[in-house]
Protein backbone atom coordinates (compact mmCIF):
# COMPACT_ATOMS: atom_id res chain seq x y z
CA UNK A 1 0.00 0.00 0.00
CA UNK A 2 1.05 3.03 -0.97
CA UNK A 3 1.90 5.96 2.14
CA UNK A 4 -0.60 8.23 0.81
CA UNK A 5 -3.33 5.56 0.54
CA UNK A 6 -5.04 6.86 4.21
CA UNK A 7 -4.97 10.14 2.86
CA UNK A 8 -7.13 9.56 -0.94
CA UNK A 9 -10.34 8.44 0.69
CA UNK A 10 -13.16 10.70 -0.36
CA UNK A 11 -13.30 12.39 3.38
CA UNK A 12 -9.41 13.48 2.86
CA UNK A 13 -9.57 14.57 -0.48
CA UNK A 14 -12.49 16.91 0.51
CA UNK A 15 -10.42 18.11 3.63
CA UNK A 16 -7.53 18.37 0.75
CA UNK A 17 -9.96 20.51 -1.59
CA UNK A 18 -11.11 23.13 1.06
CA UNK A 19 -7.26 23.69 2.33
CA UNK A 20 -6.64 24.52 -1.05
CA UNK A 21 -9.13 26.47 -1.37
CA UNK A 22 -8.41 28.43 1.52
CA UNK A 23 -5.28 29.75 0.02
CA UNK A 24 -7.66 32.37 -1.87
CA UNK A 25 -10.48 32.61 0.58
CA UNK A 26 -7.94 33.66 3.30
CA UNK A 27 -5.98 35.89 0.87
CA UNK A 28 -9.44 37.47 0.07
CA UNK A 29 -10.80 37.86 4.12
CA UNK A 30 -7.07 39.63 4.51
CA UNK A 31 -8.06 42.34 1.66
CA UNK A 32 -11.79 42.71 3.29
CA UNK A 33 -10.33 43.05 6.65
CA UNK A 34 -7.53 45.69 5.34
CA UNK A 35 -10.18 47.66 3.66
CA UNK A 36 -12.22 47.77 7.27
CA UNK A 37 -8.82 48.54 8.82
CA UNK A 38 -8.65 51.80 6.90
CA UNK A 39 -11.91 52.98 7.15
CA UNK A 40 -11.86 52.02 11.21
CA UNK A 41 -8.26 53.66 11.31
CA UNK A 42 -9.90 57.29 13.76
CA UNK A 43 -12.24 54.85 15.68
CA UNK A 44 -11.86 53.16 19.03
CA UNK A 45 -9.73 50.10 19.46
CA UNK A 46 -12.84 48.20 20.57
CA UNK A 47 -14.06 48.66 17.25
CA UNK A 48 -10.73 47.96 15.58
CA UNK A 49 -11.06 44.65 17.47
CA UNK A 50 -14.33 43.83 17.15
CA UNK A 51 -13.47 44.01 13.25
CA UNK A 52 -10.28 41.71 13.49
CA UNK A 53 -12.09 38.94 15.54
CA UNK A 54 -14.75 39.00 12.51
CA UNK A 55 -12.24 38.48 10.27
CA UNK A 56 -10.44 35.87 12.15
CA UNK A 57 -13.74 34.44 12.28
CA UNK A 58 -14.30 34.34 8.74
CA UNK A 59 -10.54 32.59 8.36
CA UNK A 60 -12.04 29.52 10.85
CA UNK A 61 -15.47 28.85 9.39
CA UNK A 62 -14.41 28.87 5.63
CA UNK A 63 -12.17 25.54 5.55
CA UNK A 64 -15.15 23.26 7.02
CA UNK A 65 -17.85 25.07 4.85
CA UNK A 66 -15.72 23.75 2.21
CA UNK A 67 -15.12 20.56 3.09
CA UNK A 68 -18.80 20.49 3.46
CA UNK A 69 -19.68 21.55 0.42
CA UNK A 70 -17.06 19.30 -1.48
CA UNK A 71 -18.03 16.00 0.76
CA UNK A 72 -22.17 16.37 0.88
CA UNK A 73 -24.27 15.49 -1.71
CA UNK A 74 -24.50 19.50 -2.72
CA UNK A 75 -20.57 19.07 -3.81
CA UNK A 76 -21.28 15.94 -5.91
CA UNK A 77 -20.03 16.87 -8.82
CA UNK A 78 -16.88 18.04 -6.89
CA UNK A 79 -15.80 15.43 -4.57
CA UNK A 80 -15.50 13.04 -7.68
CA UNK A 81 -13.30 15.57 -9.55
CA UNK A 82 -11.09 15.48 -6.53
CA UNK A 83 -11.78 11.23 -6.16
CA UNK A 84 -10.55 10.78 -10.02
CA UNK A 85 -7.23 13.07 -10.16
CA UNK A 86 -6.04 11.35 -6.57
CA UNK A 87 -6.68 7.69 -8.11
CA UNK A 88 -5.28 8.09 -11.06
CA UNK A 89 -1.57 8.57 -9.22
CA UNK A 90 -0.79 7.25 -6.52
CA UNK A 91 1.85 10.37 -5.98
CA UNK A 92 -0.83 12.39 -6.41
CA UNK A 93 0.01 15.67 -4.78
CA UNK A 94 -3.05 16.69 -2.95
CA UNK A 95 -3.07 13.47 -0.60
CA UNK A 96 1.00 14.48 0.11
CA UNK A 97 -0.83 18.00 0.72
CA UNK A 98 -3.12 16.68 3.30
CA UNK A 99 -0.35 14.54 4.71
CA UNK A 100 1.96 17.75 4.88
CA UNK A 101 -1.00 19.74 6.16
CA UNK A 102 -1.33 17.15 9.49
CA UNK A 103 2.22 16.93 10.10
CA UNK A 104 2.20 20.66 10.49
CA UNK A 105 -0.81 20.61 12.83
CA UNK A 106 0.47 18.19 14.46
CA UNK A 107 4.25 20.27 15.07
CA UNK A 108 2.20 23.26 16.13
CA UNK A 109 -0.03 21.32 18.43
CA UNK A 110 2.79 20.11 20.75
CA UNK A 111 4.67 23.58 20.81
CA UNK A 112 1.46 24.65 21.83
CA UNK A 113 0.97 22.34 24.73
CA UNK A 114 4.34 23.18 25.71
CA UNK A 115 3.30 27.08 26.33
CA UNK A 116 0.41 25.94 27.90
CA UNK A 117 2.39 23.83 30.38
CA UNK A 118 4.96 26.79 30.99
CA UNK A 119 1.96 29.30 31.72
CA UNK A 120 0.24 26.73 33.87
CA UNK A 121 3.25 26.45 35.72
CA UNK A 122 3.88 29.42 36.32
CA UNK A 123 0.60 29.77 38.38
CA UNK A 124 2.22 27.08 40.64
CA UNK A 125 5.75 26.95 41.11
CA UNK A 126 7.71 30.00 42.83
CA UNK A 127 4.10 31.86 43.64
CA UNK A 128 3.59 33.19 46.98
CA UNK A 129 0.11 35.55 48.26
CA UNK A 130 0.69 39.14 47.74
CA UNK A 131 1.70 41.37 50.83
CA UNK A 132 -1.47 42.08 53.00
CA UNK A 133 -1.38 45.64 52.17
CA UNK A 134 -1.91 45.11 48.45
CA UNK A 135 -4.67 42.77 48.73
CA UNK A 136 -7.03 44.80 49.81
CA UNK A 137 -6.58 47.63 47.50
CA UNK A 138 -6.48 45.08 44.09
CA UNK A 139 -9.65 43.45 45.64
CA UNK A 140 -11.33 46.63 45.32
CA UNK A 141 -10.04 47.96 42.39
CA UNK A 142 -11.58 44.50 40.85
CA UNK A 143 -14.98 45.27 42.20
CA UNK A 144 -14.91 48.86 40.35
CA UNK A 145 -14.17 47.02 37.21
CA UNK A 146 -16.82 44.80 37.27
CA UNK A 147 -14.67 41.54 37.77
CA UNK A 148 -17.18 38.87 39.40
CA UNK A 149 -14.65 35.89 39.23
CA UNK A 150 -12.47 34.93 42.19
CA UNK A 151 -9.33 36.68 40.97
CA UNK A 152 -6.63 35.28 42.76
CA UNK A 153 -2.57 37.84 43.00
CA UNK A 154 -0.04 35.92 43.89
CA UNK A 155 3.67 37.05 43.83
CA UNK A 156 5.89 35.24 41.49
CA UNK A 157 9.67 34.88 41.45
CA UNK A 158 9.16 33.35 37.48
CA UNK A 159 7.17 35.81 35.88
CA UNK A 160 9.17 38.81 33.93
CA UNK A 161 5.94 41.05 33.88
CA UNK A 162 2.84 41.21 35.32
CA UNK A 163 -0.07 38.43 33.51
CA UNK A 164 -3.53 36.56 33.96
CA UNK A 165 -3.61 32.84 33.82
CA UNK A 166 -6.90 30.99 33.11
CA UNK A 167 -10.13 31.86 33.18
CA UNK A 168 -12.63 29.59 35.89
CA UNK A 169 -10.53 31.13 38.46
CA UNK A 170 -8.08 32.94 37.26
CA UNK A 171 -4.93 34.27 38.77
CA UNK A 172 -2.96 37.49 38.42
CA UNK A 173 0.73 36.94 38.74
CA UNK A 174 2.92 40.16 39.90
CA UNK A 175 6.60 39.38 39.38
CA UNK A 176 8.57 40.18 42.93
CA UNK A 177 10.76 42.86 41.21
CA UNK A 178 7.80 44.83 40.01
CA UNK A 179 6.60 44.47 43.78
CA UNK A 180 9.97 46.20 44.77
CA UNK A 181 10.37 48.79 42.00
CA UNK A 182 6.70 50.25 41.33
CA UNK A 183 4.93 52.93 43.23
CA UNK A 184 1.91 51.35 44.87
CA UNK A 185 -0.47 53.84 42.08
CA UNK A 186 1.75 52.43 39.04
CA UNK A 187 1.40 48.57 40.68
CA UNK A 188 -2.30 49.42 40.80
CA UNK A 189 -2.89 50.49 36.91
CA UNK A 190 -0.90 47.50 35.62
CA UNK A 191 -2.95 45.13 37.79
CA UNK A 192 -6.07 46.98 36.07
CA UNK A 193 -4.98 45.99 32.49
CA UNK A 194 -4.65 42.59 33.63
CA UNK A 195 -8.38 42.91 35.54
CA UNK A 196 -9.63 43.82 32.46
CA UNK A 197 -8.79 40.78 30.75
CA UNK A 198 -10.30 39.17 33.12
CA UNK A 199 -13.63 41.14 32.81
CA UNK A 200 -13.61 40.78 28.98
CA UNK A 201 -12.86 36.61 29.09
CA UNK A 202 -9.98 37.35 26.72
CA UNK A 203 -8.35 34.39 28.28
CA UNK A 204 -10.92 32.16 25.95
CA UNK A 205 -10.64 34.18 22.80
CA UNK A 206 -6.63 34.00 23.05
CA UNK A 207 -7.26 29.87 23.21
CA UNK A 208 -9.22 30.20 19.84
CA UNK A 209 -6.96 32.13 18.55
CA UNK A 210 -4.28 29.61 18.76
CA UNK A 211 -6.22 27.04 17.79
CA UNK A 212 -7.07 28.87 14.67
CA UNK A 213 -3.26 29.69 14.25
CA UNK A 214 -2.30 25.42 14.74
CA UNK A 215 -4.63 24.50 12.32
CA UNK A 216 -4.40 27.16 9.30
CA UNK A 217 -0.76 28.22 10.11
CA UNK A 218 0.06 27.59 6.23
CA UNK A 219 -1.69 31.19 5.68
CA UNK A 220 -0.25 34.44 6.20
CA UNK A 221 -3.81 35.97 6.69
CA UNK A 222 -4.11 34.23 9.63
CA UNK A 223 -0.98 35.40 11.34
CA UNK A 224 -1.85 38.89 10.24
CA UNK A 225 -5.18 39.33 11.77
CA UNK A 226 -4.37 37.38 14.76
CA UNK A 227 -1.18 39.59 15.33
CA UNK A 228 -3.61 42.60 14.89
CA UNK A 229 -6.12 41.07 17.52
CA UNK A 230 -3.23 40.88 20.18
CA UNK A 231 -2.45 44.67 19.28
CA UNK A 232 -5.69 46.03 19.51
CA UNK A 233 -7.07 43.61 22.15
CA UNK A 234 -3.69 45.45 24.63
CA UNK A 235 -5.22 48.99 23.76
CA UNK A 236 -8.73 48.12 24.39
CA UNK A 237 -7.24 47.23 28.28
CA UNK A 238 -5.37 50.00 27.79
CA UNK A 239 -8.46 52.45 27.97
CA UNK A 240 -10.15 50.37 30.82
CA UNK A 241 -7.11 50.71 32.82
CA UNK A 242 -7.03 54.55 32.47
CA UNK A 243 -10.44 54.70 33.28
CA UNK A 244 -10.68 52.85 36.23
CA UNK A 245 -7.31 54.54 37.68
CA UNK A 246 -8.23 57.91 36.44
CA UNK A 247 -4.09 58.86 35.58
CA UNK A 248 -2.65 58.26 32.32
CA UNK A 249 0.47 59.72 32.77
CA UNK A 250 1.03 57.35 35.94
CA UNK A 251 -0.14 53.98 34.03
CA UNK A 252 2.29 55.52 30.88
CA UNK A 253 4.88 55.25 33.40
CA UNK A 254 4.33 52.28 34.81
CA UNK A 255 4.52 50.38 30.96
CA UNK A 256 7.58 51.93 30.74
CA UNK A 257 8.96 50.54 33.53
CA UNK A 258 7.97 47.51 32.74
CA UNK A 259 9.60 46.89 29.89
CA UNK A 260 13.26 46.13 31.18
CA UNK A 261 10.95 43.21 32.87
CA UNK A 262 9.68 41.90 29.48
CA UNK A 263 9.44 38.03 29.47
CA UNK A 264 11.65 36.37 26.41
CA UNK A 265 9.37 33.70 25.63
CA UNK A 266 5.80 33.90 24.48
CA UNK A 267 3.10 31.59 26.60
CA UNK A 268 -0.56 31.77 26.02
CA UNK A 269 -1.06 34.11 28.85
CA UNK A 270 -2.02 37.72 28.50
CA UNK A 271 0.56 40.23 29.76
CA UNK A 272 0.59 44.02 30.30
CA UNK A 273 3.46 44.60 28.12
CA UNK A 274 2.16 42.86 25.10
CA UNK A 275 1.94 44.99 22.32
CA UNK A 276 4.13 47.48 20.61
CA UNK A 277 4.94 49.60 23.83
CA UNK A 278 6.27 52.80 22.58
CA UNK A 279 2.68 53.25 20.59
CA UNK A 280 0.63 52.09 23.52
CA UNK A 281 2.26 54.56 25.56
CA UNK A 282 2.19 57.64 22.96
CA UNK A 283 -1.63 56.56 22.89
CA UNK A 284 -1.93 56.93 26.95
CA UNK A 285 -0.68 60.56 27.26
CA UNK A 286 -2.36 61.41 24.20
CA UNK A 287 0.97 62.11 22.00
CA UNK A 288 0.42 61.36 17.57
CA UNK A 289 2.83 59.48 16.30
CA UNK A 290 4.95 61.02 14.07
CA UNK A 291 4.09 61.08 10.45
CA UNK A 292 5.89 57.95 8.76
CA UNK A 293 5.47 56.77 5.06
CA UNK A 294 6.13 53.28 6.22
CA UNK A 295 3.23 52.99 8.47
CA UNK A 296 0.62 54.40 5.75
CA UNK A 297 2.01 53.54 2.38
CA UNK A 298 4.54 50.93 2.40
CA UNK A 299 3.10 48.58 4.76
CA UNK A 300 -0.42 48.50 3.91
CA UNK A 301 1.13 48.13 0.05
CA UNK A 302 3.38 45.50 1.07
CA UNK A 303 0.00 43.41 2.62
CA UNK A 304 -2.34 44.57 0.13
CA UNK A 305 0.25 42.94 -2.48
CA UNK A 306 0.87 40.17 -0.36
CA UNK A 307 -2.73 39.53 -0.33
CA UNK A 308 -3.31 39.90 -4.19
CA UNK A 309 -0.52 37.20 -5.17
CA UNK A 310 -1.88 34.80 -2.69
CA UNK A 311 -5.58 35.24 -3.85
CA UNK A 312 -4.29 35.07 -7.85
CA UNK A 313 -1.84 32.04 -6.38
CA UNK A 314 -4.95 30.71 -4.45
CA UNK A 315 -7.14 30.64 -7.59
CA UNK A 316 -4.44 28.59 -9.80
CA UNK A 317 -3.92 25.76 -7.17
CA UNK A 318 -7.56 25.43 -6.87
CA UNK A 319 -7.96 25.19 -10.42
CA UNK A 320 -5.73 22.45 -10.82
CA UNK A 321 -6.75 20.62 -8.03
CA UNK A 322 -10.54 21.02 -9.16
CA UNK A 323 -9.16 19.62 -13.04
CA UNK A 324 -11.71 17.29 -12.79
CA UNK A 325 -14.19 18.85 -11.84
CA UNK A 326 -13.99 21.34 -14.60
CA UNK A 327 -13.33 18.75 -17.06
CA UNK A 328 -15.64 16.30 -16.15
CA UNK A 329 -17.59 17.10 -19.38
CA UNK A 330 -15.59 14.83 -20.73
CA UNK A 331 -16.73 11.92 -19.49
CA UNK A 332 -17.80 8.86 -20.86
CA UNK A 333 -20.31 5.83 -19.61
CA UNK A 334 -20.42 2.52 -20.81
CA UNK A 335 -23.20 -0.25 -19.69
CA UNK A 336 -22.74 -3.63 -21.02
CA UNK A 337 -25.44 -6.64 -20.46
CA UNK A 338 -25.62 -10.20 -21.38
CA UNK A 339 -28.70 -11.88 -21.10
CA UNK A 340 -30.05 -15.75 -21.33
CA UNK A 341 -33.93 -16.05 -21.60
CA UNK A 342 -34.67 -12.29 -20.83
CA UNK A 343 -32.91 -11.90 -17.93
CA UNK A 344 -29.33 -10.07 -17.09
CA UNK A 345 -26.54 -12.03 -15.52
CA UNK A 346 -23.65 -9.85 -16.38
CA UNK A 347 -23.95 -5.86 -15.74
CA UNK A 348 -20.36 -3.91 -16.31
CA UNK A 349 -20.36 -0.17 -15.65
CA UNK A 350 -17.22 1.84 -17.07
CA UNK A 351 -16.82 5.65 -16.50
CA UNK A 352 -13.98 7.30 -18.02
CA UNK A 353 -12.99 10.88 -16.57
CA UNK A 354 -9.90 12.49 -17.99
CA UNK A 355 -8.32 9.28 -18.59
CA UNK A 356 -9.45 7.55 -15.41
CA UNK A 357 -11.22 4.54 -16.01
CA UNK A 358 -13.65 3.52 -13.23
CA UNK A 359 -15.32 -0.16 -13.79
CA UNK A 360 -18.14 -1.64 -11.82
CA UNK A 361 -18.48 -5.82 -13.11
CA UNK A 362 -21.77 -7.59 -11.89
CA UNK A 363 -21.85 -11.53 -13.11
CA UNK A 364 -22.70 -15.03 -11.33
CA UNK A 365 -20.28 -16.28 -8.88
CA UNK A 366 -19.79 -20.58 -8.71
CA UNK A 367 -23.07 -20.81 -7.17
CA UNK A 368 -25.05 -18.29 -8.73
CA UNK A 369 -25.24 -15.86 -6.57
CA UNK A 370 -24.14 -12.04 -8.17
CA UNK A 371 -20.06 -11.33 -7.18
CA UNK A 372 -19.10 -7.02 -7.55
CA UNK A 373 -15.97 -6.29 -8.43
CA UNK A 374 -14.69 -2.39 -8.53
CA UNK A 375 -11.43 -1.65 -10.37
CA UNK A 376 -9.99 1.86 -11.06
CA UNK A 377 -7.39 1.67 -14.44
CA UNK A 378 -7.55 -1.96 -14.04
CA UNK A 379 -6.47 -2.73 -10.15
CA UNK A 380 -8.95 -3.80 -8.19
CA UNK A 381 -9.61 -1.70 -5.09
CA UNK A 382 -12.59 -2.45 -2.15
CA UNK A 383 -15.71 -1.58 -2.52
CA UNK A 384 -17.27 0.41 0.51
CA UNK A 385 -20.71 3.17 0.55
CA UNK A 386 -18.93 5.83 -1.66
CA UNK A 387 -18.54 3.26 -4.20
CA UNK A 388 -21.69 1.83 -4.01
CA UNK A 389 -23.04 5.71 -4.57
CA UNK A 390 -20.98 5.84 -7.65
CA UNK A 391 -22.52 2.80 -9.11
CA UNK A 392 -26.25 4.10 -8.20
CA UNK A 393 -25.68 7.23 -9.81
CA UNK A 394 -24.02 5.96 -12.67
CA UNK A 395 -27.22 3.99 -13.31
CA UNK A 396 -29.21 6.46 -12.32
CA UNK A 397 -27.32 7.80 -15.72
CA UNK A 398 -28.66 5.64 -17.89
CA UNK A 399 -32.36 5.83 -20.17
CA UNK A 400 -32.85 2.18 -19.47
CA UNK A 401 -30.96 1.00 -16.44
CA UNK A 402 -29.99 -2.51 -16.13
CA UNK A 403 -31.18 -4.99 -13.79
CA UNK A 404 -29.16 -7.01 -11.66
CA UNK A 405 -28.13 -10.66 -12.94
CA UNK A 406 -30.09 -13.18 -11.67
CA UNK A 407 -28.99 -16.42 -13.23
CA UNK A 408 -25.99 -17.68 -15.20
CA UNK A 409 -25.65 -16.85 -18.93
CA UNK A 410 -22.80 -16.70 -21.90
CA UNK A 411 -23.07 -14.06 -24.18
CA UNK A 412 -23.74 -10.51 -24.52
CA UNK A 413 -26.94 -8.86 -25.63
CA UNK A 414 -26.19 -5.04 -26.18
CA UNK A 415 -23.50 -2.77 -25.78
CA UNK A 416 -24.89 0.69 -24.91
CA UNK A 417 -22.60 4.13 -25.04
CA UNK A 418 -23.78 7.20 -23.15
CA UNK A 419 -22.14 10.32 -23.64
CA UNK A 420 -23.23 12.92 -20.98
CA UNK A 421 -22.71 16.32 -20.21
CA UNK A 422 -22.70 16.88 -16.45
Amino acid sequence: MHWTEPFRSPAALALGGALVHFVWQGALVALLYGAASFVLRGRSARARYQAACAALALLALAPPATCVFLYTADGAAVAPGFAAAAEADAESWLPAAVAAWLAGVLVLTVRFAGGWARARRLARVQVRPLPAGLEEPFGALARRLGVRAGVRFLESTLARTPLVIGWLRPAVLVPAAAVAGLSRAELEAVIAHELAHVRRRDYLVNLAQSVVEVVLFYHPAVWWISRRIRVERELCCDDLAVEACGEPLTYARALAGLESLRSGFATPALAATDGPLLQRIRRVVGVSPPPSRLRGGWLGGVVSSLAALLLAAGAGLSISACHGVHHAEDREIEITESDRGGSVDRMTLTETVNGVERRWVTEPGPDGEPVHTYTVNGEPRPIDAEIEAWKERLLEKSPDPPSPPERPGSFEREVEVIRTKD
